[in-house]
């Protein structure tokens, strides 16, 4: 799972670092266009109050009823569905023509709205598949820490005593 965030957030990376390569058929538009680029809506920014109010602030106890954390509780269900439609306000305002700069043609425009919709779900991936790492993490917490409740240790197992 790791691997496969590490590969998203590079391909992340890298589509932000050819923004310039990509555009440079728009020489004297490209600083404003890669202005409007970094414009686009963070989702980690809209998220931020909505996640606050949904993440346990600690892990829970063994002796809480609940049996796991599940990616529902940490990301909340209908947070992401009000964090989406406004993300898409948000894009779509961003997509009106009267942001295009003046004398870039519209197939140029075109070009780097869909550019901006893609980094914009490139970055969505790779919040989701943060959030899955912090539940898994989460889940790992809990079943160490209703072993060792079980078992009657204070401390956490190690590779060596499991392998």
């Amino acid at each position: 799972m790791k691997e496969s965030y590490d590969v998203l957030v590079a391909e992340d990376r890298d589509m932000d670092r050819a923004f310039r390569k990509e555009f440079a058929d728009c020489e004297p538009y490209v600083d404003q266009l890669y202005k409007l680029f970094k414009k686009r809506p963070r989702g980690h920014r809209l998220k931020l109050l909505e996640t606050a109010e949904t993440v346990p602030v600690r892990a829970p106890s063994p002796a809480s009823t609940s049996k796991t954390v599940s990616s529902k509780s940490v990301s909340g269900p209908a947070g992401s569905t009000g964090t989406s439609r406004m993300v898409e306000n948000v894009m779509a305002e961003l997509d009106h023509m009267s942001y295009m700069p003046d004398g870039l043609d519209a197939p140029a425009w075109d070009r780097f709205v869909a550019h901006r919709h893609r980094k914009v779900e490139s970055e969505s991936k790779v919040r989701l598949m943060h959030l899955k790492i912090i539940t898994f993490k989460l889940n790992l917490l809990f079943i160490d820490q209703s072993f060792c409740s079980r078992t009657g240790r204070n401390e956490f197992i190690s590779a060596k005593e499991t392998g």
